[in-house]
């Protein structure tokens, strides 16, 4: 008989050899790239020898034995059944590969070819007498199965050329792992107790071994027949331990893997009995898996049925192999939502079947289906509040970058309760380390000692009076001295609120109207008008405002040319996430002067981050105006507008700006032990230094489990975010969820960006990168999958600015309304 071995490898040439021992005469095809590899087959009796696999198949072997690279399978098992060549897979272990080998068999049992998997456990005289002990009653019924497989990886798995084993497939997530190095493990159980219909898993790393794949996994099986299954295996254990106990209504057994001892106990535990097992050498179960691969090619050849003879009763087919890893993967999506999944496999169709059945069409749509727990068993408290929220607060939220639609429900909270550094507790009393901080106020952490004092103090004295309070001319003149530009203060409570009182300024100052923009600047009609929600907003107030674009001075040119001597400011963020280039800023300055437009700087984001005095004193450039907010008073409702006394002095002069809480002394306060602990201490620095630490690591970490096509990491160290990207069938909002949900199961509550404050600590970094070590793997995975929607708890995330028109059934994407309102 003519048989192609292809990868001569330790198993490829292990199996070369025993061809011998199971064939008469066989004629032996070897395949390798490798010259030394070919010279070594040449050695021992191959007949033919070829570089690739393709020249050996057009010389119509009857069967080969597939041992080359994982990642090479489906491939090879697709070439073999292309020219109908009977094949002998060694087990696929990546996990990529289970949907591809499943659709690869179903055109196999098309082509009546016949294609076996290796399951060399099933050989093992051992595993036989188990067996034996499964179906012949002598014990009553099968109730239990419970597995355990440990051994060190460093000395179990090294690799070959290095003796490293970071370099062995079992190291790497998509072609090894405990569940998948121990897949014989999942067949065995599978082989016992039948078809598995739900598993539950936790997958974890929980050692120091630099691995990217889980070091532990810990799986129950719930089998159709009533049998549960419990499999533990770990990259960990010194004492290489490998056993199987079976247990039955009248007794159980235990069979230790390496001894090949197996004890049989009865159902009062007094009687206990050692089984006789046959002594075997270590290619017993080669040999055996061999001879019943051949032995079935030739019952199927004299019957023309694809089945493993009664002599051949531990042959595992194509579809067998399939299921174990479909097992695996459904425990690898339980990992991932904590929760039970279905095992959705149809097992073995039949063969020449002239269409799929309709289990076989779920098989290769979903190989898991999830089960995800209500959010309220998770978070009873935030959902009873939201419940409460949606009869009396539209939207259920005073801020839409905070609501609900923000963040993946189910595993997420949705209220806080509380905070203390770089660190919330939620209403639940979950702990999450925060990375939002307020949407970027708490520069200092929540709770600042010095920040909570000084508001004690005031609180003592007033929140607010009916005259004017020192502390509105002491924190004025303290802006002065930190802020460049900042010649006169007004305050106000938000940062839309001084981008407002900016606009007012400027129109009145220049005795214009339009206002040229970039970027978002608050909820006020002339800034609102540019966004996706404007109902509301008077169509003349739109029209005052024009855009153009960061970094493209061109598109400004254009606003000046379409509004000559029209344009009161250009009003921008000095820098979001990207950095301005060529000097933008410096440009855009001069091209507002030249206009007679005044340049107004938004420093409500990189206020007192980027620099004491903001990111005009970080570049060296100076606006006419500035807007400070968020960070002003760590977390206390503070803003400013800040800029030329001939500027401001026009509020002395008709331009009107006047709120009550504008002098609220608590805030102001909180302002100055804010701003004077910035300016005395090495914060600001710390921020620099902490930010470049965990970005060089996320950024090390995205190249590592090689997410650069979905995930770019943007902006200043002190405050970058970890931007999505559409990749392939998955567009940039299921990157961020998918993203954000398994940060915020591992306890890091991420918006999509690093704010960072002066109490984000080591401990808070290293637990932070923990997580991303720990959930990079689940996100590639379900990246790589196309169907990030199915390893989500909860929906998609939603842009924070889009209408949502299934809340309003009578309104259109624009808010326009397309029946009318009808009040009870």
């Amino acid at each position: 008989m003519k048989v192609v071995v292809t990868g001569i490898g330790s198993i490829g040439r292990r199996h070369l050899r025993n061809l011998r021992a199971v064939l008469e005469e066989p004629r032996i095809l070897a395949v390798d790239p490798s010259p030394e590899a070919r010279r070594w087959a040449k050695e021992n009796g191959a007949a033919e020898i070829y570089e690739s696999l393709e020249p050996a198949l057009t010389a119509r072997p009857a069967a080969a034995i597939v041992c080359t690279p994982t990642a090479q399978h489906a491939d090879d098992l697709a070439a073999c059944l292309e020219h109908g060549v009977h094949a002998y897979v060694e087990k696929p272990l990546a996990e990529r590969l289970t949907p591809q080998i499943t659709r690869t068999l179903v055109e196999a049992d098309r082509a009546s070819c016949h294609v076996v998997v290796a399951a060399n456990l099933r050989y093992m005289p051992g595993a036989v007498e188990m067996t034996r002990l499964a179906t012949n009653g002598r014990l009553g019924r099968l109730v239990g199965i419970y597995a355990h497989a440990g051994a060190y990886l460093p000395d179990w798995k090294p690799n070959r050329e290095l003796r490293d084993y970071r370099r062995s497939y079992s190291a790497a997530i998509g072609t090894g792992g405990a569940m998948l190095d121990y897949a014989h493990e999942f067949d065995l159980l599978r082989w016992w107790g039948g078809e598995v219909q739900a598993v539950a898993a936790l997958v974890r790393r929980a050692s120091d071994l630099q691995i990217e794949s889980e070091d532990v996994a810990d799986v129950l099986l719930a089998f159709r027949s009533g049998v549960s299954g419990t499999l533990h295996m770990d990259y960990l254990e010194r004492s290489n331990r490998r056993f199987v106990q079976l247990l039955f209504t009248e007794g159980r057994a235990v069979w230790d893997v390496p001894t090949q001892r197996l004890e049989v106990t009865d159902a009062s535990g007094q009687s206990s009995v050692v089984v006789d097992v046959p002594e075997y050498d270590v290619d017993h179960c080669y040999r055996e898996a061999l001879r019943d691969f051949f032995r079935s090619l030739t019952v199927a050849a004299r019957n023309g049925v694809l089945e493993a003879p009664a002599a051949a009763q531990c042959v595992q087919t194509g579809w067998d192999g399939a299921q174990a890893l479909a097992i695996i993967d459904a425990a690898r999506a339980s990992a991932d939502c904590r929760c039970w999944v279905d095992v959705a496999f149809s097992g073995q169709p039949l063969a020449g079947a002239p269409s799929l059945s309709e289990k076989e069409v779920g098989v290769l749509r979903q190989w898991g289906t999830r089960q995800p727990p209500d959010a309220g068993q998770r978070h009873p408290q935030s959902e009873a509040l939201l419940r409460r929220a949606e009869r009396v607060i539209p939207s259920v939220t005073q801020t839409l970058s905070k609501g609900p639609s923000q963040f993946v429900r189910g595993v997420s909270p949705i209220y806080l309760e509380r905070g203390r550094g770089c660190r919330v507790w939620d209403v639940d009393g979950h702990e999450y380390v925060d990375w939002a901080m307020a949407l970027g106020p708490m520069i200092l952490g929540y709770a600042d000692p010095d920040v909570d004092a000084a508001v004690a103090r005031q609180l003592r004295d007033g929140p607010t009076f009916s005259l004017m309070h020192p502390l509105e001319v002491e924190v004025a003149e303290l802006l002065t001295e930190v802020i460049p530009s900042a010649e006169m203060v007004r305050f106000l409570k938000t940062g839309s609120g001084a981008n407002s009182a900016a606009v007012r300024i400027a129109r009145a100052y220049t005795g214009r109207d339009v206002i040229a923009t970039n970027g978002y600047h608050g909820w006020h009609d002339w800034s609102a008008g540019t966004l996706p929600l404007r109902r509301g907003v008077p169509q003349g107030v739109r029209d005052d405002v024009v855009e153009f674009e960061y970094n493209d001075l061109e598109s400004l040119r254009r606003c000046f040319a379409e509004h000559p001597d029209g344009i009161a400011a250009v009003l921008m963020e000095p820098m979001c996430l990207h950095w301005p280039e060529d000097d933008f800023l410096h440009r855009v300055r001069d091209l507002a002067h030249e206009h007679g437009a005044l340049f107004i700087l938004d420093e409500v984001l990189t206020g007192f981050r980027m620099a004491l005095g903001g990111a005009q004193e970080y570049f060296d450039v100076l606006g006419d105006l500035s807007i400070f907010g968020k960070a002003l008073a760590n977390g206390l409702p503070l803003a400013a507008v800040v800029g030329r006394r001939d500027v401001m002095a026009v509020l002395d002069e008709g331009a009107f700006v006047s709120l009550t809480h504008g002098g609220e002394t608590l805030s102001l306060a909180a302002a100055r032990a804010t701003v004077e602990k910035l300016r005395d201490t090495s914060a600001i620095a710390t921020l620099w230094e902490r930010g470049q630490w965990l970005g060089d690591r996320i950024g090390d970490l995205l190249v590592r489990h090689e997410l650069l096509e979905w995930f770019r990491r943007e902006g200043p160290c002190c405050r970058f975010a970890i931007t999505p990207l559409a990749a392939g069938a998955t567009d940039a909002s299921e990157a961020r969820s998918i993203l954000q949900q398994e940060l915020m199961r591992r306890g890091i509550l991420f918006g999509g960006a690093h704010v960072f404050s002066a109490a984000h600590d080591r401990g808070a970094l290293e637990q932070t990168i923990a997580a991303y070590e720990d959930a990079l793997p689940v996100v590639a995975r379900a990246l790589r999958s196309g169907r990030v929607q199915d390893y989500l708890e909860g929906p998609v995330l939603q842009p924070v600015f889009e209408p949502r028109p299934a809340e309003f059934p009578n309104r259109d994407r624009q808010g326009a309304v397309t029946r009318p309102v009808e009040f009870p």
